[in-house]
């Protein structure tokens, strides 16, 4: 994150396009990521791992790093939409080469609800 974010001053939306409309950010697809690295740094061994991914016609394997439990319902678009920066739930996610996995507890969200006088009903997050 940290080379592409503040290094080369790309936008999270260019990776990320759906926070203000979907349930989740979204991850860039394979093609996304050899629009620019087909001509930059092109023979990097992991650049050519995505070109294997796109020749052999799949999705990138993508880990998962954030979790909310499965009852859990978070919508990025309300909270984008309210004004929450992608920051205050992800962490300074532009200092950081590698992202570390979290787990966001009942207590985490209810901290932040509470600070903003969002609602803090059940059913609010538990759909």
């Amino acid at each position: 994150h940290r080379l592409h974010v503040t290094d080369k001053q790309i936008d999270c939306r260019y990776c990320h396009p759906t926070p203000e409309r979907s349930l989740n950010a979204g991850l860039p697809s394979v093609r996304k990521c050899l629009g620019c690295h087909d001509r930059i740094i092109p023979h990097h061994e992991e650049i050519e791992k995505l070109r294997s991914y796109r020749d052999a016609g799949k999705d990138l394997p993508w880990v998962r790093v954030y979790y909310n439990p499965d009852h859990v319902f978070f919508p990025h678009y309300r909270h984008i939409r309210k004004g929450v920066q992608c920051q205050e739930c992800h962490g300074e996610v532009e200092t950081v080469d590698r992202l570390r996995k979290v787990t966001f507890y009942m207590g985490f969200c209810i901290d932040c609800h509470e600070k903003r006088n969002a609602p803090r009903t059940c059913t609010a997050c538990h759909q």
